[in-house]
């Protein structure tokens, strides 16, 4: 029986190993010529320079205005993650702790909304936002990005809030505090594990 194992494991390391070693080939290669001229590269694509040439590199960097690009990802991912964190989180415990019938029929509707893909409504957004010229403002992506994002991360917080005892914010509120410094001071740090995740997610 351990020689049947030993033999089985052994089939399964090689395997394994023989599919890692396919994957990395493209990545590999894709890496040996960046380091080469255009001639090199039609020439012998699998062969590796015994020059490195960073030359390519310098010239992608300046024709795709990296930094530039890097710093508009910068702040349209920072600032839609963190408007998404924390309005969302306020939308989940207000339909948590209110116990309204409107907040049932909102939090079905967004819990709904997460079936539509992207993909089925981007091309009307496309149209819709350049026909009021806003295609290159980082303020509609980032409002698009907060409209795709709210609603799974609703519902994540929806099911965390559901477990926070509300005798932490009872205490709270005996002690002098608003309903929007409890929610800040006792609830929000409460959630950090799940904010986490949220950022996680939409990253």
């Amino acid at each position: 029986m351990k020689k049947k194992r030993t033999i089985s494991n052994w089939i399964k390391f090689i395997v394994l190993a023989i599919l890692l070693f396919l994957y990395l080939v493209p990545f590999f290669l894709v890496l040996i010529n960046s380091f080469k001229p255009r001639s090199a590269i039609i020439s012998n694509p699998l062969a590796i320079s015994s020059q490195w040439d960073f030359s390519n590199y310098v010239a992608a960097f300046k024709k795709m205005d990296y930094m530039h690009g890097f710093l508009n990802s910068l702040i349209i991912t920072a600032g839609s993650v963190i408007l998404i964190a924390i309005l969302s989180s306020m939308t989940a415990y207000l339909f948590v702790r209110y116990k309204w019938k409107f907040n049932k029929y909102m939090f079905f509707i967004m819990v709904a909304s997460m079936i539509i893909p992207f993909q089925a409504i981007m091309i009307p957004l496309v149209q819709i936002y350049g026909s009021i010229n806003m295609l290159n403002s980082k303020w509609a992506l980032i409002y698009m990005y907060i409209g795709f994002g709210s609603a799974l991360a609703v519902f994540i917080y929806h099911g965390f809030i559901k477990g926070v005892p509300i005798e932490l914010e009872e205490s709270a509120m005996i002690d002098g505090c608003t309903r929007r410094q409890t929610f800040f001071k006792i609830v929000f740090p409460l959630l950090k594990p799940i904010t986490s995740t949220v950022i996680i997610f939409l990253e």
